[in-house]
């Protein structure tokens, strides 16, 4: 009964990890700048699709590049995705929503607040099968 069992689940496991059963996935690179100028490391950009609540987000690097993963590999489900880019460090300022509405953290950054939530940034992208282009967000200072 043992090894029969063990068969079953092996089957049951290799047919849920196939990877054409995952969704196609696209490449999403790029930069954010303020006024052309890198943001650097003071930020995180976010991408939510509405279509299955898909979300994932990245640290910017100091030149203001990012490189969004999914699992284990470069990139996120095809579709069309609403972006905010928000603070990643925390310290003083006003106050941001965080994971539940009831508490706020004070973030200290550049960025402007209208980019900090996906209702107000007004940015979206789509991501298509494959090698996609790279990103370019030029936030507005005011």
């Amino acid at each position: 009964n043992s090894p029969a069992l063990f068969a079953l689940l092996l089957l049951a496991a290799t047919i849920g990890c196939d990877a054409k059963s995952r969704r196609p996935i696209g490449t999403v690179t790029g930069t954010v700048t303020i006024e052309g100028k890198p943001i650097g490391a003071d930020g995180s950009i976010l991408f939510c699709t509405d279509a299955d609540n898909t979300s994932l987000m990245a640290n910017l690097a100091d030149d203001g590049s990012f490189v969004i993963r999914s699992h284990d590999e470069p990139g996120l489900p095809v579709g069309e995705y609403r972006v905010a880019i928000a603070p990643r460090r925390v310290s003083s300022g006003d106050p941001m929503r965080v994971s539940r509405p009831d508490r706020t953290v004070k973030p200290d950054s550049r960025i402007p607040k209208r980019y900090w939530d996906f209702a107000t940034s007004h940015l979206k992208v789509q991501v298509n099968e494959g090698e996609n282009p790279p990103l370019v967000f030029d936030l507005k200072a005011n």
